[in-house]
């Protein structure tokens, strides 16, 4: 008797619970979808369609794998972010749904924007190109520039950059923050966008499994206080942002009250604004160049303090 759809899903979400996994039938749901290549909210429409041995042995496959824990997006080889499907794999940081909360507004503003031709977005610590290829697919007068001190993080970026289209306007290179800038003519962007890691040391061994095994430390881990990569983006990045730019940093919701204040003290940038997830957290913080006051600009060029 052949197996059909849904006596694959329904073996899945067994097993899967059975081994302790989150939200079992979702899950079974999404990795099905995967395989016959279907948005996973139609899979009912296939309930009463053959499964093949070819299938049932993928599926296999996979089911095994996120039975030891193997992140599910690791296990399927490819997500979606602002609706752009990426490849992921183990080694390299899985992208987010906060992380598009942010994107999504970064990409209104670029939108709606005055045109003054092209774009210019630098991605910093961009993993598998999940911010510079979402903003160069939506916006098409942009460029984008990602940087990663992850080689395999720069294959993928570049890899989803080909599948998706947009590898003339797009450019992954091995670097820490600004280094490649170093000997090079000075650059500048209109976006200045990174998605650094930025959780404290102490608070690794109480990450999920699937994280601590599987996803890269480095991307992740920000130093004693987490915001050990967010200071060097400061420092660093005042002089690469156009005048009329914005910056735009991800964080934990505890570090936004901390970022405002080392902003505070800065005599270059400033803080615009906390934009929210989709819990309502502050999840990441939009920051411009410190305007200077009429009042200030008068007093410098009459040589007053």
């Amino acid at each position: 008797m052949k197996q059909l759809v849904r006596d694959a899903w329904r073996s899945g979400v067994r097993l899967l619970k059975e081994c302790g996994i989150p939200h079992p039938s979702r899950e079974t749901r999404w990795l099905l979808s995967a395989i016959l290549n279907i948005e996973p909210t139609r899979l009912h429409l296939y309930w009463d369609q053959p499964f093949s041995s070819e299938s049932g042995q993928v599926f296999k496959r996979m089911l095994t794998g996120r039975s030891r824990g193997i992140p599910l997006q690791y296990v399927i080889g490819t997500w979606e972010f602002m609706s752009c499907p990426l490849s992921v794999r183990e080694g390299v940081f899985i992208p987010r749904l906060d992380t598009e909360s942010w994107v999504e507004e970064v990409i209104s503003w670029a939108q709606s924007a005055p045109s003054r031709g092209k774009v210019r977005l630098l991605d910093l610590c961009c993993g598998s190109g999940t911010i510079a290829c979402a903003c160069a697919f939506w916006i098409p007068r942009l460029m984008a520039l990602g940087v990663d001190i992850s080689e395999e993080a720069i294959r993928l970026a570049r890899q989803n950059a080909r599948q998706l289209g947009i590898e003339a306007r797009t450019q992954f290179l091995v670097s820490d923050l600004f280094e490649v800038f170093r000997n090079q003519r000075r650059a500048s962007f209109d976006l200045v966008l990174s998605n650094p890691p930025y959780i404290r040391e102490d608070e690794w061994e109480t990450l999920p499994d699937g994280v601590r095994f599987y996803e890269p430390k480095q991307a992740l881990i920000g130093g004693p206080d987490g915001l050990e990569v967010i200071r060097r983006i400061l420092d660093e990045g005042r002089d690469f942002l156009e005048k009329d730019g914005i910056m735009v940093i991800e964080h934990a919701p505890g570090q936004a009250v901390m970022l405002q204040e080392m902003l505070s003290q800065d005599l270059v940038l400033e803080f615009r604004r906390t934009i929210t997830d989709l819990t309502g957290q502050p999840r990441a913080t939009m920051i411009g160049h410190r305007e200077i006051r009429k009042g200030a600009a008068a007093g410098e060029a009459s040589g007053m303090g």
